[in-house]
């Protein structure tokens, strides 16, 4: 007689599958999953910090800013006020009064 090889029968294992939608919700429920590990999130990159907003005006600036603007009376308070805050910004940059009045027109 030949061998003949034969397979040993692998058991499969019968799952009672709920019939109502509620049942298999909760049924799935009761199944715990193995938490997989969360891989490491990549570092964001930082953005360079800004060390200061501007320098501050020298003595020598405030005081030819202030003459200046005691020398315009044909403008009203808030033109006077708008153009004295444009040229601050402009000389704390480094610029001259001369040089911020012509940025500015």
């Amino acid at each position: 007689m030949s061998e003949v090889e034969t397979e040993t029968p692998v058991a499969v294992e019968e799952v009672a599958v709920p019939k109502t939608k509620k049942a298999r919700k909760k049924a799935a429920k009761k199944v715990k999953v193995a938490p997989q590990p969360e891989p490491e999130p990549e570092p964001e990159p930082v953005a360079p910090v800004k060390t200061s907003r501007g320098t501050k005006m020298t003595d020598e600036q405030k005081t030819s800013l202030s003459d200046h603007m005691k020398a315009q009376k044909d403008m009203s308070a808030s033109e006077v006020r708008s153009m004295r805050m444009k040229l601050m910004s402009r000389m704390r940059k480094g610029m001259t009064l001369a040089e911020a009045k012509k940025d500015i027109a």
